[in-house]
């Protein structure tokens, strides 16, 4: 099984390696995650689980929708007339 990327530190690196050496030796089992084009590489964690694709998907997709509301409500109400009695003087 693979682990996360590399630390940037060479001792940190070091350190993780003997961690997930111990973990093997002392985990008779444990669940890897097997990509089916891939099968001979496994990840021991998964990067992306399900709360994630939903907040990659809902929130952007919420956002865009009130936002698109919004714009829809002010169009309603001003139908392009905002800036009929312009001024050609600013001050």
């Amino acid at each position: 099984c693979a682990t996360s990327s590399c630390h940037r530190q060479n001792s940190a690196n070091h350190e993780w390696v003997q961690h997930f050496c111990q973990l093997i030796k002392n985990t008779v089992q444990f669940t890897c995650y097997v990509h089916e084009d891939h099968i001979n590489e496994a990840l021991l964690h998964k990067f992306y689980g399900p709360e994630t694709m939903f907040n990659t998907l809902f929130w952007p997709l919420i956002l865009l929708l009130i936002s698109g509301l919004c714009l829809l409500i002010t169009w309603f109400f001003d139908k392009c007339h905002v800036w009929h009695d312009e001024k050609p003087i600013i001050a």
